[in-house]
């Protein structure tokens, strides 16, 4: 199923994205809840990994948050923005073929979350795509739900961290079987793209924010 191109109506920006979230009941607790946190300052959650694939293998996985796809078309690495490695710095180049980043674990049941949450992203992007982009969330092959945001990327100022929001009923109008989440963030690409990640949680939506849900 072909990617759905992303609202940019959900961009939003870092400043405003924390005066948003003051506002909101947020779902995670203090102790990281590791159903609905997957990446924090840099760090994965326990019980979730890394994995990157290309056309030479699709699931490579990462240990200690460095290391690159089986030809090279994506490497991750720890990166330091206000503490040493505590941001992922992640770079596909321009060899042919696709590249992807994902986050693994066991299955989670998301399912009470479906059209209350969204999965926030919080990202700075150093070189904007060359070619489309992909987040989605992975319920096992073939079973995943995929959205771009290809023009999303291209909006944000370089070198500025941004929150980036994707309800999670996105995800599931493309095909997500929100029962059995083995992926909570997956992102793609077969151009150029280098960004860093600080954050990716589940937080609530704002009050009245139906997501991709149809009134």
């Amino acid at each position: 199923m072909s990617a759905r191109r992303f609202s940019l109506f959900y961009l939003v920006s870092f400043a405003a994205t924390f005066s948003l979230l003051s506002l909101q009941t947020v779902f995670a607790a203090d102790t990281p809840n590791n159903k609905l946190n997957y990446l924090i300052n840099g760090d994965l959650v326990n019980g979730w990994s890394l994995q990157l694939g290309d056309p030479a293998n699709w699931s490579t996985s990462v240990t200690n948050r460095t290391g690159e796809s089986a030809s090279g078309k994506v490497k991750v690495e720890t990166n330091d923005r206000n503490a040493k490695g505590d941001a992922l710095k992640v770079t596909w180049d321009k060899k042919p073929g696709q590249g992807n980043l994902g986050i693994y674990g066991g299955s989670v049941d998301l399912s009470n979350l479906e059209n209350d949450g969204a999965l926030f992203i919080e990202i700075k992007v150093i070189t904007p795509p060359s070619g489309n982009v992909t987040i989605g969330m992975d319920c096992g092959y073939p079973c995943g739900g995929k959205v771009s945001v290809s023009k999303n990327l291209k909006k944000l100022k370089r070198n500025e961290w941004d929150m980036l929001p994707i309800p999670l009923n996105c995800f599931t109008k493309e095909g997500l079987d929100i029962k059995k989440v083995i992926g909570p963030f997956t992102m793609s690409t077969d151009g150029k793209l280098q960004i860093e990640l600080g954050e990716i949680k589940i937080l609530k939506l704002a009050e009245g924010d139906l997501g991709c849900k149809t009134p």
